[in-house]
C-alpha cells in the first residue's frame, strides 16, 4: 500500500504548491509519487453533467483567477460554490461522509509502495477508510487565509501524524525538503 501525503489547509494556502513541490522533491530523491485529488471524480462528473469538456472544466476547477467568480459554464456559480454544493448536497447525504476517502483508496490500493500526494483535504471524514499508519496530514498555515465561506476546515485527528507547516516567505521547494526532513524524523518516510 502507498503512503499518503494529505495537504490540508484554506483555499490560497499554498497546497497545489506545496504538493507539486513535494512531488518534485520525492521524484528527485527517486522515490515513486503521483498527485491526486479527493474532488477528482467530482470534477469529472460535474464536467459531464454539464457537458463541459472536462479539460475546459479542468481549467475553470483549477485556476485561480476564475474558480471563485461566477460563471455560465456553472449555472451561474462559481466552480468553487458547485464542487461544495455537488459534494455537499448530493454525494455525502447520498453516499456517507466518507466517500471521497473510500474513492481515494480505492484507486491506489494496488499502486505499490509509493507516495501519494492529495492536495485537497478539508473533513476528518474523508481519512476514516485509510490505515491511519498510512497517513500524514500537512496542515498549512498562512497569514490573511481562512476557511470563512467553505465547508472545509483543518484536520484534527489524534490518531494520524499531522504536522503544522507555516508558508509564508520560504520557496517551496525548501518547504517540501522541510516537511520530508520531519517525516523521516517520525519514521514516516
Amino acid at each position: 500500500m502507498p503512503k499518503y501525503l494529505i495537504l490540508n489547509g484554506p483555499k490560497k494556502s499554498g497546497k497545489d504548491t506545496i504538493g507539486n513541490a513535494l512531488y518534485a522533491e520525492l521524484i528527485w530523491r527517486g522515490v515513486p509519487a503521483v498527485r491526486d485529488k479527493f474532488a477528482a471524480p467530482m470534477k469529472a462528473a460535474i464536467a459531464a453533467f454539464l457537458s463541459l469538456d472536462e479539460q475546459v472544466a479542468l481549467h475553470y476547477f483549477e485556476n485561480q483567477e476564475v474558480k471563485d467568480a461566477p460563471s455560465r459554464y456553472f449555472l451561474g456559480m462559481s466552480p468553487r460554490q458547485m464542487l461544495i454544493s455537488f459534494s455537499e448536497n448530493w454525494v455525502k447525504p447520498s453516499f456517507g461522509k466518507e466517500t471521497f476517502g473510500e474513492l481515494m483508496v480505492h484507486r491506489h490500493e494496488n499502486g505499490g509502495r509509493g507516495v501519494v500526494i492529495i492536495t485537497d483535504c478539508g473533513f476528518n471524514e474523508e481519512l476514516e477508510p485509510f490505515d491511519k499508519t498510512d497517513i500524514a496530514v500537512i496542515r498549512l498555515k498562512r497569514y490573511g487565509t481562512n476557511f470563512e465561506g467553505d465547508s472545509r476546515g483543518y484536520i484534527d485527528r489524534d490518531d494520524v501524524l499531522c504536522l503544522d507547516i507555516l508558508n509564508e516567505d520560504t520557496p517551496p521547494q525548501e518547504i517540501a525538503r522541510d516537511v520530508l526532513a520531519k517525516l523521516t524524523k517520525e519514521g514516516f518516510m
